[in-house]
């Protein structure tokens, strides 16, 4: 049976499904009011779980991201930018393509669209960019096994992050949770880039 590229439409429609529910700055606005009516069961079980529970309230921060993380990684998963290296080869003449820069440029775009239009970010945004960052600077330093070519595209996202946060920093009105995180994303990215340089 030979394989059959998904349509590059259809590969566009699935990534825009995660940028808008997922990884968008909309994608976790919960209300106070149903925030606070979250919390864990308080029945005794017999395992004791009542006992073993840190915390009585709803881990807002620590869900979300793990909501976040899991397709964040599949996407830049070795594996997943392999074949997407490989895609556009399946693709016959004149058919569009979906590539992997179009993987990155899309994440990239939507994960950090604060910085590109120079507004505060909310914690669960800030988390989410420390989480995009780290696989970035992984895939840049050539630390995760992925092809050559998502390494050239992950320094380049840094390289535009790290020029998007600067013309950001010159933003007023920035709150101080937002201008911290800018400086030291900007500090990890030029430590990142520095030390692929040496390497």
């Amino acid at each position: 049976m030979p394989f059959i590229p998904v349509p590059a439409a259809k590969q566009r429609e699935a990534l825009d499904f995660l940028k808008k529910y997922v990884f968008s700055a909309d994608a976790f606005n919960i209300s106070p009011e149903l925030l606070n009516k979250l919390a864990p069961e308080r029945y005794e079980d017999f395992s004791g779980t009542t006992w073993n529970r840190q915390r009585v309230d709803y881990p807002v921060h620590e869900r979300a991201l793990s909501i976040q993380s899991g397709p964040l990684n599949y996407l830049y998963n070795p594996i997943t930018l392999r074949r997407l290296q490989d895609l556009p080869l399946r693709y016959a003449e004149g058919e569009a393509k979906f590539t992997m820069g179009d993987l990155f440029t899309g994440l990239r775009d939507t994960i950090w669209s604060e910085v590109y239009a120079g507004k505060n970010i909310s914690s669960i945004r800030r988390n989410l960019q420390r989480e995009h960052l780290n696989i970035l600077m992984a895939l840049a330093l050539g630390r995760l096994g992925a092809p050559a070519d998502a390494s050239s595209l992950a320094r380049a996202n840094l390289i535009g992050i790290r020029s998007a946060i600067i013309e950001a920093m010159h933003v007023s009105g920035l709150d101080a949770e937002t201008a911290a995180h800018l400086c030291e994303v900007r500090a990890r990215i030029t430590a990142a880039l520095e030390a692929g340089i040496q390497r």
